[in-house]
């Protein structure tokens, strides 16, 4: 379909010249030629056209501003310090992004949130009810010697208990004094904490805290760990002496919350530089560079990699160490891996096999999706989907790629955008100015533009699906990629002729017969027809034909072999018609042209 885009564009290009002479820009569009375009295109020549207009009123007006050249420096200086903090929130260590995908706060949050662990200390609020030989209903808080009074009961030591235990105990000694009374006790409010946090924390500082926060909770308003930092030696003082050395791959990796104790009010919360940091990529379900503590080995790095991946090559893995202030590269089995003890700067890579997966239809004996490995062949596929059955027409077959498609999509885009700048300078004003009807003209610029912008690319790759062929010459083959589409179509007996001829439609196939005989049956060329007829082949190629009389036909290539399945279309030769009266025949031109490509297209379906 690229080749007919360009062709659409060498017609368009052959219709402004006519109109040349109309050089004066618009001051608005005409409001009906406005109308008469699809909405999907409207914006975009109204847009073309303001900016065509503010091009022009620029070209004429005084040199830029130095307040403008400032912005557009502030500009560019802005954008590349937002690029400089996406990358910095970037990193290949395993952990960092945890805490800065959060949404963090250095405000407390006092909203009671514990387990049957939590420890109570003091500034816990409790509400107490009691109903029976006493009526009770206070809220009491945990004194700073530990203790909770409660009304006509007495002072209650609670400080350092657990809050399941706080509950019996205070349910115990209510029941001691008043028999038979109901009692009910719930923790109304968390006490506040602070906590210092030092060493390669992203943001050290003194931090306030609810009551039941341990150092997860911690790290995450704080904006987590330094690259220099150690996720697995971080020391909890209290009282000047180290308490509880977290190793946070604990959580990260195995899931255990059993370090997360509550913090005090006035820990300190050490974190120390990291150790030996070794990356681990590839075939593996969670690549990254993870840290390794002293005496631990490439098995563990293994293990926090959550292992190899589906289709990992175990007895071939890459590894890479530091030496002599070089790097050593060798490959070594997975049975290895237990046996060297990490150090830094090691990594290793751990090559797999890469499935990709492409679909074959059509006339084969076994169409559906298949699995690929990199370097398989179209032939391969084919062999794999059964082969061809009898009525199958390799000569038209299909194949349709993602990247080829990609490429057609912003070739089309280009072309549709130089168009509509075309329009917006020249054919727009000549709407807008025309004399009578203008209707004719509006069609003309309406079709084009919507054809262009409805049309589809489909990533169609010519390739040879003659099996004999290829194996002879394997050259010929042709490498598939991920997600490519294979049809294979049922032999065709027709030839499609289409454009300017007389009835334009099929013809069943004949052997003996030529272009020019194909155009026959068809009622031959019009008038109008343009000489240089275009033939598409089944396999998609295209080329020219030059259908001239005389001398002129003689010299041509009249030879060309006609295949069932070709498609053999006559434009319409524009360049015979001459004048504004012009635009009211264009119109069927293009869509003689939009109907040629809405069958090709559902021929190649």
């Amino acid at each position: 379909m690229k080749f007919y885009l360009r062709s659409f564009f060498v017609v368009i290009s052959m219709i402004i010249p006519f109109y040349a002479n109309a050089q004066q820009k618009t001051q608005g569009l005409s409001e009906d030629f406005l109308k008469s375009l699809p909405e999907s295109v409207r914006a975009d020549v109204v847009s073309e056209v303001e900016l065509a207009n503010m091009e022009e009123e620029e070209l004429y007006s005084s040199l830029p501003s130095v307040a403008l050249e400032k912005s557009e420096t502030l500009r560019k200086w802005e954008q590349f310090l937002r690029d400089g903090v996406d990358s910095e929130q970037k990193s290949e260590i395993f952990g960092i992004d945890f805490f800065r995908t959060f949404q963090t706060t250095f405000s407390p949050i006092n909203v009671p949130n514990f387990d049957d662990n939590y420890i109570v200390d003091y500034g816990d609020i409790f509400q107490v009810q009691v109903v029976g030989q006493i009526t009770i209903d206070s809220d009491v808080q945990v004194l700073r010697d530990g203790t909770i009074m409660i009304p006509n009961v007495g002072n209650i030591s609670v400080a350092g208990l657990p809050i399941n235990k706080v509950d019996e105990l205070l349910k115990a000694k209510i029941n001691e004094k008043y028999v038979g009374s109901s009692v009910f006790i719930s923790l109304k409010e968390i006490r506040d904490i602070q906590v210092s946090l030092t060493g390669e924390a992203f943001n050290p500082g003194i931090y306030t805290l609810s009551g039941n926060s341990n150092i997860v909770h911690l790290l995450n308003v704080s904006g987590g760990i330094l690259e220099s930092g150690s996720f697995r030696e971080i020391h909890i003082k209290r009282d000047g002496k180290t308490v509880k050395v977290v190793d946070l791959y604990d959580f990260f990796i195995n899931g255990d919350t059993q370090f997360a104790n509550q913090l005090k009010s006035g820990d300190s919360i050490v974190i120390m530089p990291v150790n030996s940091l070794v990356r681990i990529s590839g075939g593996v379900k969670r690549p990254a560079m993870y840290e390794l503590k002293k005496g631990e080995t490439l098995q563990d790095l293994l293990i926090f990699s959550q292992g190899f991946s589906n289709f990992a090559d175990e007895d071939s893995i890459v590894f890479e160490r530091i030496k002599d202030k070089s790097i050593v590269s060798s490959k070594i089995p997975s049975k290895r891996l237990p046996s060297i003890k990490a150090r830094y700067g090691m990594s290793l890579y751990v090559n797999e096999f890469k499935l990709k997966q492409v679909s074959i239809s059509g006339a084969i004996e076994n169409p559906g999706t298949y699995s690929i490995v990199d370097g398989e062949m179209l032939s391969d596929i084919i062999e794999r989907a059964g082969g061809y059955k009898e009525n199958a027409y390799p000569l038209a077959g299909i194949l349709l790629n993602e990247e080829a498609k990609e490429i057609q999509k912003k070739n089309s885009e280009r072309i549709y955008n130089s168009i509509i700048k075309t329009f917006a300078q020249s054919l727009t004003s000549i709407a807008n100015r025309s004399s009578g009807n203008n209707e004719g003209a509006f069609k003309v610029i309406s079709l084009l533009l919507k054809d262009i912008k409805d049309h589809k690319p489909d990533g169609r790759v010519i390739a040879d699906f003659d099996l004999i062929n290829i194996k002879n010459n394997p050259q010929k083959d042709t490498l598939l990629s991920h997600k490519d589409k294979i049809h294979i179509p049922s032999i065709s007996q027709q030839v499609y002729v289409f454009g300017e001829v007389g009835v334009p439609g099929a013809v069943r196939y004949t052997p003996k017969y030529s272009i020019d005989d194909y155009l026959n049956s068809r009622g031959g060329l019009l008038e109008n027809a343009y000489k240089n007829v275009i033939i598409v082949e089944p396999n998609g190629t295209a080329s020219t034909y030059n259908a001239s009389s005389g001398f002129l036909k003689n010299l041509s290539t009249n030879k060309l072999n006609v295949m069932p399945g070709t498609v053999i279309y006559v434009p319409n030769d524009v360049t015979a018609v001459s004048g504004l009266p012009a635009l009211s025949v264009i119109a069927p031109i293009f869509s003689s042209f939009a109907l040629t490509l809405a069958s090709l297209a559902n021929l190649n379906d």
